[in-house]
């Protein structure tokens, strides 16, 4: 029996995990495929759902929480009613207290030199220290490079690396020798400058040749206000 702590939108929703608006949409599904193929019956609890109000009966041999957001909060609670269970934290990123340290220092330096604009933090990560919880904690599933993976071998836990998905509508195949250099492509999520969006802008405008094409939400107005003469 297992229990998956994530989301439950494409179990809900099952359009999310085809058309690869987020592709931890499919990575969920195909998480619970997989368990199910091992011989586990899956339940899945919602990122948003407060574990203090459920009771889980103690009765999972395998517990999978995301590293992140709610559910990262929430591990101590999870690991109080789960205690047969094998834990096994999921990350999507940097070791919690590197990545708020990371963030703090990218908005404390835009603000060195953009000092009369006030931008709010979009994504600041969640402040657990995973000391406090590694005790509870077998192993780590680990989505990123050598460094994040480097950040949780201190917690002295297994890890598997995980690589992120893509859709397989994406083309991969591709010849940098037919590219146009002058022609740049930024693509991230939300967080434009914790991805650092206002570096890459910055750093174009002193390239007078150069044509810089922006993939990223447009709901951060304060980020935009600022560039809105620029790009």
């Amino acid at each position: 029996h297992a229990l998956l702590y994530y989301k439950t939108d494409p179990f809900a929703v099952p359009w999310t995990s085809k058309n690869y608006f987020h592709t931890n949409n499919w990575e969920i599904l195909e998480m619970a495929r997989i368990l199910n193929e091992k011989g586990y019956w899956v339940d899945v609890i919602d990122k948003n759902a407060n574990i203090a109000d459920l009771d889980l009966k103690n009765q999972y041999d395998l517990c999978i929480c995301l590293g992140d957001g709610n559910p990262l909060k929430n591990f101590a609670q999870l690991a109080e009613k789960t205690k047969k269970a094998k834990k096994v934290l999921y990350t999507t990123g940097m070791e919690p207290r590197l990545s708020r340290r990371l963030v703090a220092e990218r908005y404390l330096y835009f603000h060195k030199r953009h000092p009369a604009r006030n931008v709010k933090i979009q994504r600041m990560p969640v402040n657990v220290n995973l000391l406090d919880v590694a005790h509870d904690i077998d192993a780590f599933f680990c989505i990123g490079n050598e460094d994040t993976m480097q950040e949780y071998k201190k917690y002295g836990r297994p890890i598997h690396r995980i690589y992120p998905s893509t859709s397989p509508d994406i083309e991969t195949k591709m010849s940098f020798e037919k590219k146009d250099s002058k022609k740049i492509l930024y693509f991230g999520g939300s967080g434009n400058i914790e991805k650092g969006l206002d570096l890459v802008i910055e750093a174009v405008i002193g390239l007078p040749d150069a044509e810089l094409y922006i993939c990223a939400p447009e709901k951060e107005g304060e980020f935009n206000s600022i560039y809105k003469d620029i790009i």
